[in-house]
């Protein structure tokens, strides 16, 4: 069974504009209830196994959740290394994003070349990380050794200088002003700064801008008593946290960095805050990577990221876990309920719920589009849409 579904995106136009959005989700939720009866180590692999996209960020908030509820705790080395695969992961989908994705929107092939040496990268981490175990299986010890994350970190580094800021990173960090990002997207080759110039030069940074609610951080508790209140399964379907549809999403977690505030200011939460917020998206995995790796080398004298992650502090009812997790597209939530070892309930609370709602960010970001055709139309719309990212495939309708 297929539990990955899409969204049907509906745009009414009148004299080349948008005048109504409507956006529904096929997002089959039956997988909640095969979970049921299941012991902590199926329902892992199960969820892991049925889910195509972020695979590792499933299985590490899966197994949070169930961890929480059986009131026991990993080893932080282990969650150490539960992180290392998640980051990796979400390194991986920003670089898919970036290399087959964004230069369709310029009339350009896709950068297949690109996309090879990222998947390269990922299929030999996970190589070379084989031998130590599986550090997202139920009830596992995994090891590291000090040379694989190494090189793990210095691949990705010159990935990231050579496909995607043509620059070291401390250089691109330091660009946080206008004039300096806008002086390097006109001299860069890299697909992020083409599309970046393509977008300026079109006059589109303020497209699709919108005044975002940001998700707050939440207390297991209260994310427990929405899962499984008595409008659970509706919370799950359309979430709202306070009367309010919220966004969670690169956007949402750079919105502090200074060349997106800057950006913000001049053109609003519009295309080019929301490109260039997912390129920050990488320089943070890069840094919160090395700061894993070390507290994976030195034990956790040195403090690794907080990462969403609630094991340590769950204030859940009794029986009942949340595992949280910041996955590529947002903040991925799951919920289980366990009784006499097996489960007994479980939810699972993705970030498209809360970015696709039928109300919220992409609805308020494609209803004020306009263009001079059509055709226009359209690509402003998908490549909003995109810079917003849904988990899931999508069908737009403009008519």
């Amino acid at each position: 069974m297929n539990f990955d579904g899409r969204l049907d995106i509906d745009l009414r136009c009148h004299n080349n504009a948008v005048r109504g959005v409507s956006i529904a989700s096929t997002r089959q939720r039956q997988l909640s209830g095969l979970l049921i009866g299941r012991k902590p180590s199926d329902t892992v692999s199960m969820v892991r196994r049925v889910h195509s996209v972020c695979s590792n960020a499933q299985g590490y908030a899966a197994i949070t959740a169930l961890e929480n509820a059986l009131n026991c705790q990993a080893p932080p080395d282990l969650d150490d290394a539960r992180m290392f695969g998640v980051l990796t992961e979400n390194a991986r989908e920003h670089f898919l994003r970036i290399f087959l994705d964004w230069p369709r929107f310029m009339d350009l092939p896709p950068h297949h070349e690109n996309a090879k040496a990222v998947l390269d990268w990922c299929r030999q981490t996970s190589k070379s990380c084989a031998s130590s175990g599986d550090a997202l299986a139920w009830q596992s010890s995994f090891e590291l050794a000090p040379e694989v994350l190494d090189g793990c970190l210095t691949a990705l580094a010159k990935l990231l200088h050579e496909n995607v800021y043509g620059e070291d990173l401390p250089t691109w960090s330091r660009r946080a002003d206008w004039s300096s990002l806008v002086a390097w997207f006109q001299s860069a080759q890299t697909v992020p700064a083409q599309l970046l110039n393509w977008v300026h030069k079109s006059d589109w940074a303020q497209t699709g801008e919108a005044a975002p609610s940001y998700l707050p951080p939440l207390s297991d508790r209260d994310v427990q008593e929405q899962l499984f209140g008595e409008d659970g399964d509706a919370f799950v379907a359309r979430p709202t946290w306070q009367g309010l549809p919220r966004e969670t999403s690169a956007l949402s977690r750079q919105s502090a960095q200074p060349i997106v505030k800057t950006i913000k200011q001049k053109f609003g939460a519009g295309l080019m805050a929301r490109l260039v917020a997912r390129l920050c998206e990488l320089s943070d995995i890069f840094g919160e990577l090395q700061q894993t790796i070390k507290s994976l080398k030195t034990g956790r004298e040195t403090k690794a990221p907080e990462h969403g992650c609630h094991c340590k502090h769950n204030t859940c009812q009794s029986g009942y876990g949340v595992g949280t997790i910041e996955a590529a597209r947002g903040r991925l939530v799951h919920g289980a309920r366990v009784e006499q070892g097996v489960v007994a309930d479980y939810k699972i609370l993705a970030p498209t719920e809360w970015n696709f709602h039928p109300l919220g960010s992409a609805k308020q970001a494609l209803e004020h589009l306009t263009a001079p055709s059509l055709d226009m139309l359209r690509r402003q719309a998908e490549l909003t849409i995109t810079a917003i990212d849904p988990c899931v495939g999508y069908e737009l309708r403009v008519v």
